[in-house]
């Protein structure tokens, strides 16, 4: 399926997702989870974003750890790209841990890189972070394998 990406301020006028894409509801469950976005780099590779909102809360008021394992998961995605090719994947491993908790209003980001490639597998090393009073708070390690899917 071909996405059709548009501007992620679309969703809102929060000035942190200028420059930032999302797929618009093209992928329900990274919409309804998210809106999860990303923005390509100049060297090619992309970082990934969301605001978190009280939907993305656990009952403690913390983002819930469901929620950053299913953005780093989108995340994967995104930092195989360029190297991807348009090829369908399927996320076949996936590990991560926990650093520190998110709030409230965290504009949550992702940045990692390919570690390698084969034929067939595609493993990828992410960091999920937000910047509070100028400090990078990780709050999620991860590691994942995406298996490419030959028609």
């Amino acid at each position: 399926m071909r996405h059709n990406h548009r501007p992620a301020r679309e969703f809102g006028d929060d000035p942190r997702l200028e420059g930032y894409l999302s797929f618009h509801g093209e992928d329900p469950f990274e919409v309804q989870n998210g809106p999860f976005c990303w923005r390509e780099n100049e060297d090619g590779s992309n970082t990934c974003a969301f605001i978190a909102k009280h939907q993305h809360l656990n009952d403690d008021g913390y983002i819930h750890g469901g929620a950053l394992m299913s953005f780093a998961d989108f995340a994967l995605f995104r930092i195989s790209d360029p190297v991807r090719d348009n090829t369908p994947c399927v996320t076949i491993s996936f590990t991560s841990d926990f650093t520190a908790a998110g709030i409230d209003g965290d504009f949550v980001q992702c940045d990692g890189v390919v570690v390698r490639q084969t034929k067939s597998l595609i493993f990828v090393r992410g960091e999920v972070f937000a910047i509070r009073e100028g400090d990078r708070v990780v709050l999620l390690n991860f590691t994942g394998i995406l298996k490419k899917i030959r028609a």
